[in-house]
């Protein structure tokens, strides 16, 4: 019997190994099927509302599918803009960065003259000239062509995964005995309405985070408003490091624009106090359940995932982990490990 439990443990083993290199190597693949997953997920009860008012399915998923490639594909193109823009005016706040950091080094009273005379003698507009967010965002999703090339294939994957949904519980019930097949529909339904909420109130608490900052920015004459907004919606999706690096990349942009000034200080007081509320007050009263995953699942989650997939794997870290947590809930020897990565008891406690 002992031995019996040592090889499932190996085998296990060896096939979890063997899904990670799957998973790194196939990434192109996987992840765009991962996203379709999601956005089926979310689409689905518009779906169901379309054809409530009589229209075909093949033509609700067709109006919706339209939709999504025409909003994905204008802020596919702010994006790209507002990198662009960055990147080649930037290099013009150079005084300004100088001005700032020798104020910076009077201030701490920093009297080495080695010490100080690198900072201020550094030539900064070939070092802003060489820090290329344009290039950043081009590495990390390729150029606006592929970008698009990568939303037709979610596009693709999303209309074959809609048009599974729409006949999925006529074909379980077929497939299995009556009793089987509610569990199963209930894991999935369950699965679907716990990812679901989390998706609309993470893109609606980002969406209006991003945009109450970009009042703020608007407010008090900080640049490049545009790419420090999209920059605090798409991090907001990366539990607890991406709302501070959002933040920080406008407070960086108006110390170089003001320096020491009210501005700065007020600029920071706002921007943090945004996230504070919605992150801690809005998400959390909205969301109820949640998740419910242990902080230091999500910690380790957005480890393995960004080690997996880099920037997107972290932003997909949270639905894949409480994925996994819901299907172990459902199945009697996972069920242990369901409760040690749940934040609560589970609902079957």
């Amino acid at each position: 019997m002992k031995e019996t439990r040592l090889s499932t443990l190996f085998l296990g083993f060896i096939v979890a190994v063997l899904l990670v290199i799957i998973l790194k190597t196939l990434k192109t693949i996987f992840i765009p099927l991962i996203f379709a997953a999601l956005l089926s997920v979310i689409l689905k009860p518009v779906i169901t509302y379309l054809q409530r008012w009589k229209i075909p399915a093949g033509l609700s998923v067709a109006l919706v599918i339209l939709a999504m490639f025409f909003t994905i594909y204008l802020l596919g193109s702010v994006i790209y803009a507002g990198a662009a823009s960055f990147s080649r005016d930037f290099p013009h706040y150079e005084a300004s960065l100088r001005a700032s950091l020798e104020t910076t080094l009077k201030s701490f009273h920093l009297e080495q003259d080695e010490f100080e005379q690198y900072f201020l003698n550094v030539d900064w507009q070939t070092r802003l000239e060489e820090f290329s967010v344009e290039d950043i965002i081009t590495n990390t999703l390729g150029s606006f062509f592929t970008f698009l090339g990568y939303t037709l294939l979610v596009l693709v994957f999303t209309v074959f995964l809609l048009s599974g949904q729409l006949h999925l519980s006529d074909k379980i019930r077929e497939a299995f005995s009556r009793e089987k097949a509610q569990v199963i529909l209930k894991v999935i339904g369950n699965i679907q309405n716990r990812v679901r909420v989390y998706l609309v109130v993470k893109v609606l608490s980002s969406f209006l985070t991003a945009l109450v900052s970009a009042v703020f920015l608007l407010i008090f004459g900080v640049d490049f408003l545009v790419i420090s907004a999209l920059l605090i919606f798409v991090l907001n999706f990366i539990p607890s490091i991406g709302s501070v690096i959002a933040t920080l990349f406008p407070i960086v942009i108006c110390f170089v624009e003001f320096g020491y000034s009210w501005q700065l200080i007020a600029v920071a007081a706002s921007l943090i106090g945004t996230q504070m509320v919605f992150d801690h007050f809005l998400e959390p009263l909205l969301m109820g359940r949640g998740l419910n995953l242990q902080p230091i699942v999500v910690i380790l989650s957005l480890i393995f995932w960004g080690w997996v997939w880099g920037i997107v794997g972290m932003v997909l870290a949270i639905p894949l982990t409480s994925t996994f947590v819901l299907v172990c809930e459902n199945i009697d020897t996972l069920k242990p490990v369901a409760v040690l990565m749940s934040g609560r008891k589970t609902a079957n406690n």
